[in-house]
C-alpha cells in the first residue's frame, strides 16, 4: 500500500533509530546499522525512518508525497534519517529542490532505487552529512552546491558530476571518486577544502575551468592518460599539490591554471608537442618549480607561446 503521510512511521521508530553510519565513515548505502535508541533531538542522534513502500509521487509536487513527507519532518521538529531506496517515485529524476520545509532535518539520506539523476539537494539541507543512490548515474549541476555539512556521498556507478554539482561543499572529504566517471562539469568541486582526493577516474577526457578551485587538501600526482584539456583555474589553490605528471594526449591549459600551488616542485607535461598554455599558468608556484618535457623537445618549448615564459627551468625528462 502506497502511502502520503508518515507520522507513525516516526511513532514507531522513535524507540529503535538509527542511522547511516553516524560515524562519518562509508559504507555501502544500504548497510544501516542500528545504533540504540535516538531521539531526534540533534544531528548525531537522528530517528531512522524506512520508508519502505512510501509513494513520493512528482517530487515537484506540492500537495502531497515528497512535500507531505517534509512538511510531517518540520512539523515534528526531529532530525531523521531517511531510507528511502524502497519507494516509489515518478520518472528516475529525484528532484530535492522543490521549496518544502523538513529539509534542514535530514542527516542521512538513502536516494530510491528508481533514482538515476539527482539535482536540487542545496544548501537548504543544511544537516545533511551522507547521501547514497545505488543506480545514480548522474548528478546534476548544482545538485548539491553549499552542503556544508555533507562529508559523504556513496554514489558507486555515477558517470556525470555536473557543473558546481558540490561547490562549496568545505566538509566532503573523499579520497577517491567512482571508476565509472567520466565527465567532470565546470567548477564541480570548486571551493571543497576537505576533499582529498590521490587520483582520478580514468575515463575522463577533460577537466572544465575551475573543477578543484581552491581545494587546498588534493593530492593527486597525475592527470589521466586520455585527458585533453585543463581548463582555466582548474587546480588553481590547489596548496597539497607537489608534482603532476600530464599526459601526452594533453592539447590545452587554461589561464591559471595551477596558480597558487605554492608547494607545487615539479611538472611533467609528456606531450611531445606543446600544449597551448595559458596565461600565469604556474605563477605563484613559480620560485620552487621545474619543469620536465620529453627528450629533444627543450627548444620546441621553450619557443613556445606561454612556456617561453618558463624557459629557465624548463629541462629533458
Amino acid at each position: 500500500m502506497k502511502r502520503y503521510g508518515f507520522f507513525p512511521v516516526l511513532i514507531l521508530t522513535i524507540a529503535f533509530g538509527a542511522c547511516i553510519d553516524p560515524s562519518g565513515g562509508r559504507d555501502d548505502g544500504n548497510n544501516i546499522g542500528q545504533t540504540g535508541t535516538q531521539d531526534g533531538d540533534t544531528v548525531k542522534n537522528p530517528i531512522f525512518m524506512d520508508m519502505a513502500d512510501y509513494d513520493l509521487g512528482d517530487m515537484t509536487d506540492n500537495t502531497r508525497g515528497w512535500a507531505n513527507l517534509l512538511q510531517e519532518i518540520q512539523a515534528a521538529g526531529k532530525y531523521v534519517s531517511l531510507d528511502l531506496s524502497g519507494c516509489a517515485m515518478v520518472g528516475t529524476e529525484f528532484n530535492g529542490g522543490a521549496n518544502f520545509a523538513g529539509r534542514d532535518k535530514i542527516v542521512y539520506m538513502i536516494l530510491p532505487d528508481r533514482a538515476e539523476t539527482v539535482v536540487g539537494i542545496n544548501n537548504s539541507y543544511s544537516s545533511i552529512i551522507q547521501v547514497s543512490g545505488m543506480k545514480v548515474t548522474t548528478i546534476d549541476e548544482d545538485a548539491f552546491i553549499k552542503c556544508e555539512s555533507l562529508k559523504d556521498i556513496v554514489f558507486p556507478r555515477v558517470e556525470t558530476i555536473g557543473n558546481d554539482a558540490f561547490a562549496g561543499c568545505t566538509s566532503l572529504a573523499l579520497t577517491a571518486l567512482p571508476a565509472w566517471v567520466d565527465s567532470i562539469g565546470e567548477n564541480a568541486f570548486s571551493g571543497c577544502t576537505s576533499l582529498a582526493l590521490t587520483a582520478l577516474p580514468a575515463g575522463i577526457i577533460s577537466i572544465g575551468s575551475e573543477t578543484f578551485y581552491n581545494c587546498t587538501n588534493l593530492e593527486i600526482n597525475s592527470i589521466p592518460p586520455g585527458v585533453t584539456s585543463i581548463g582555466s583555474d582548474a587546480f588553481s589553490g590547489c596548496k597539497n599539490l607537489t608534482q603532476i605528471a600530464l599526459p601526452a594526449s594533453l592539447n590545452s591549459i587554461g589561464r591559471e591554471a595551477f596558480f597558487n600551488c605554492t608547494k607545487l616542485t615539479q611538472v611533467t607535461c609528456n606531450a611531445v608537442t606543446p600544449p597551448t598554455l595559458g596565461t600565469d599558468a604556474f605563477d605563484d608556484s613559480y620560485s620552487n618549480l621545474v619543469i620536465k618535457v620529453p627528450v629533444g623537445t627543450v627548444g620546441v618549448y621553450t619557443n613556445a607561446s606561454g612556456w617561453k615564459d618558463y624557459k629557465d627551468i624548463i629541462s629533458e625528462i
